[in-house]
């Protein structure tokens, strides 16, 4: 049977009806993907990137389609014993999920039926990282569509994962790649989705002074500063209590003075001047 979470996307399967299982080069891709622990071989190239490609290749061609990927995932996916595991699996999911040819085989069925099942994940840790980056690619492209949509209760659906994002990750805990990953989906909630995500008033406001606070690390600092800055000037009073304004203030003031000096190996361009002007903004 499939996992509960994808019954949804089940339902729209007939033409599927007599599949049988994976390819066998697809499978083993699939599993080269989920079972690889490490980030790269000898030659410094990581496997995982020629195994997703195999997959994609297969999506594209019609070889293969979304849900054989997400039956053989089922394991995985769920297997509480296996952290690094059910990382690589949603992570995996979150990849096929960027792909244009998969995103235009979605209809509203399948977007919900995903939108609920990397919200289900953001109180997983190790799922984190594609929980948030699978949310974000349905953000951006499939819009029309999550405009549509809600819970049983008449909550919109993205009104509900924003809650469900404020409340299972606390970014500050984060790596910073997934720190950064936060910070990408909350600045697209901001500026395209203001009407819905207004709606969750204080909760808002200390949701996103939540995921900038404590941050120090200068690539994720230009992105913090914007969003402080967006928060104040697009959502002011009633999206942000006294509180969660005196601590999003307490937070950039720490940053005076900004002292910041790049490493002369540094890969990334952000100067002093850079920071001081995005705090500043």
């Amino acid at each position: 049977g499939a996992p509960a979470w994808f019954r949804p996307y089940l339902l729209d399967a007939a033409p599927m009806a007599g599949a049988t299982s994976l390819d066998k080069d697809v499978k083993e891709a699939v599993d080269c993907y989920v079972k690889t622990d490490a980030f790269g071989e000898a030659s410094g190239e990581d496997p995982r990137e020629k195994a997703l490609e195999v997959v994609l290749e297969a999506l594209r061609a019609s070889k293969v389609q979304l849900l054989e990927i997400v039956l053989h995932l089922e394991a995985p996916l769920n297997d509480s014993s296996n952290p690094q595991g059910r990382r690589q699996a949603t992570k995996f999911l979150a990849e096929c999920l960027k792909d244009a040819t998969v995103q235009k085989s979605l209809n509203f069925k399948h977007v919900l039926t995903f939108i609920h099942f990397f919200s289900s994940k953001l109180c997983d840790w190790q799922c984190i990282e594609g929980a948030v980056s699978g949310l974000t690619t349905l953000l951006l492209q499939q819009a029309p569509q999550l405009r549509t949509l809600q819970e049983d209760d008449g909550t919109p659906v993205v009104v509900a994962m924003t809650r469900a994002l404020f409340k299972g990750v606390h970014t500050p805990s984060h790596t910073q790649q997934v720190r950064k990953t936060v910070l990408d989906l909350v600045r697209v909630l901001l500026e395209n989705w203001k009407s819905d995500v207004e709606t969750l008033g204080f909760d808002l406001g200390e949701g996103v002074v939540g995921v900038i606070e404590e941050e120090r690390d200068p690539r994720n600092l230009m992105m913090a500063f914007a969003l402080g800055r967006r928060l104040l000037e697009d959502f002011g009073n009633t999206c942000i209590s006294q509180e969660a304004l005196t601590t999003l203030f307490e937070s950039l003031t720490s940053y005076f003075p900004i002292t910041f000096t790049p490493p002369k190996d540094d890969k990334y361009g952000i100067t002093g001047d850079d920071l001081r002007a995005g705090l500043n903004a």
